[in-house]
């Protein structure tokens, strides 16, 4: 613990984009992977999941954020840490300084356990709510590698910031001395094909290919399934009779994205699966990760350095030792199509922790997404009454199904798009929903007893968070259509 102790913020990120420099240098900006503060007032409570963090002396409020620089060759001229911020400050302003501890966790820092902090790197003056504010950090950043800061004040005015599970993340600015520092590999060009199925290219935010179901947006006059009209009545008709939700706080995952530094664990899996348990020995697994906490005890770990990903079913600790009843690991995770894959004996099509092979994190809603009423994507739903039968991307079924339903594992939704969803009489969130589903489309994951979407499981109730609440009233389900299979 520093002394005197002051409020502080700490940052740790993934380089995720690149800017444009002037010949003979480059510029490139880093995320965070890991964001938290802790308070005085609440000594052992943890904050990691929250969409903003708080810096202030009296009482004191502590704030930590770590940003993994990856890749940097050339040597790093200027470091600017951003901050984005969510009110104003007086005169006193900010200050930010070096933290040497880089092992600190966003799921478990409290205020009685926070790292030491260092000297003082650069300061603020007052600033406005709603601007960036800036500190020259360059000392602290001398190559590869977990880097840390603190942000402090003397103010017994609470300062507040916006984390990285909103839009407006905390961001390392790297500037190097030439062309050579790290980069994000550009989206390729699509190139013809003679073949009827394009190769996969990365989509820009790492997580299946841009060309897959979830990330291609909707040709305005795509086909339709000739057994649209009677899918949709079933779905309809489960709307009037079934609860509509979108499941956050429970009956959906958590999501840990990791650094390359972050060490292995071996996950123990419950069954006799040499393979599965071949691809679960060595998963980049924080010491202190929880999966969901209804039955299906979900959990997902995405490593974008490595592009892989693991989803467990039936996550529990035993001790120290973590366990998981079923799930998978995806490899290629950029270019996959949407779905778990066969290739001998690294990845099997019937892996997954969801009943049809379509990972959790796809059609996932993430916070940040809900926060800034932006889904680039298509969304997942899962439906109380399956028919028998599963599609693409769908890969199997877990078996619930209905003799009175008539919606397959699998089945692509639309909004046409004629439909005015500015228009519609429902939450702001609901129309960022419909605008995913008319843009990319909505997708049968899985089956449960509501007709639900999902948003990801941060540890605090979007309901109050998230911009009109979370409410699915009105949207227009009557309105939707269905797509033909996928190919992949």
């Amino acid at each position: 613990m520093s002394s005197p102790r002051l409020a502080t913020l700490l940052i740790a990120a993934v380089a995720l984009i690149a800017i444009a420099a002037p010949a003979g240098a480059a510029t490139v900006t880093l995320r965070p992977v890991a964001d938290t503060y802790t308070s005085s007032q609440s000594p052992n409570s943890t904050h990691g999941t929250l969409h903003t963090m708080n810096v202030e002396a009296s009482p004191v409020r502590n704030s930590y954020v770590r940003f993994d620089v990856e890749g940097v060759s050339a040597p790093v001229t200027k470091a600017t840490l951003k901050v984005y911020a969510t009110n104003s400050a007086g005169a006193s302003g900010v200050s930010a300084r070096a933290v040497a501890d880089n092992t600190w966790s966003e799921y478990g820092m409290t205020y009685n356990n926070e790292p030491s902090i260092g000297a003082e790197l650069s300061s603020t003056g007052a600033y406005s709510s709603g601007t960036w504010v800036s500190f020259d950090v360059t000392p602290k950043v001398t190559g590869n590698g977990l880097v840390s800061f603190a942000l402090t004040t003397t103010s017994t005015t609470k300062r507040a910031f916006a984390t990285r599970e909103t839009s407006n993340a905390p961001q390392l600015v790297l500037e190097t001395g030439d062309s050579t520092s790290p980069s994000p590999t550009p989206d390729p060009t699509p190139t013809p094909d003679p073949t009827p199925t394009p190769s996969p290219t990365p989509s820009p935010a790492g997580l299946f290919s841009s060309t897959s179901y979830l990330n291609a947006p909707l040709a305005s006059g795509a086909p339709l399934d000739p057994n649209s009209s009677s899918i949709v009545d079933s779905l309809v008709s489960m709307t009037t009779r079934y609860a509509t939700v979108i499941n956050s706080s429970s009956w959906t995952t958590r999501v840990y994205e990791v650094p390359s530094t972050q060490p292995a664990m071996h996950v123990v899996l419950d069954q006799n699966n040499a393979d599965l348990q071949a691809a679960f020995d060595q998963v980049p697994l924080p010491p202190d990760a929880l999966p969901d906490t209804q039955s299906d005890h979900h959990l997902t770990v995405w490593q974008k350095s490595t592009d892989t990903l693991w989803e467990f079913w039936g996550f529990y600790w035993s001790g120290t030792t973590p366990h998981a009843k079923y799930g998978g690991r995806m490899q290629h995770v950029s270019t996959n199509p949407g779905h778990f894959v066969d290739d001998g004996s690294a990845q099997h099509r019937d892996w997954g922790a969801t009943a049809t092979s379509i990972p959790l994190l796809a059609g996932l809603i993430r916070y940040g997404e809900a926060q800034a009423l932006n889904i680039p994507h298509a969304i997942a739903l899962s439906v109380p009454e399956q028919n028998c039968q599963w599609r693409d991307p769908a890969q199997r079924t877990d078996g619930g199904c209905s003799p009175v339903g008539n919606v397959p594992a699998g089945a692509r939704f639309r909004l046409p798009a004629s439909l005015n969803v500015d228009g519609l009489s429902c939450s702001a969130l609901c129309k960022a929903i419909a605008h995913a589903v008319q843009n990319y489309g909505l997708v049968v994951r899985d089956h449960a007893g509501a007709v639900a979407m999902y948003g990801e499981n941060v540890g605090t109730s979007w309901s109050s968070t998230i911009p009109g609440g979370t409410s699915l009233a009105g949207f227009p389900w009557s309105s939707l259509q269905v797509l033909p299979p996928t190919t992949d």
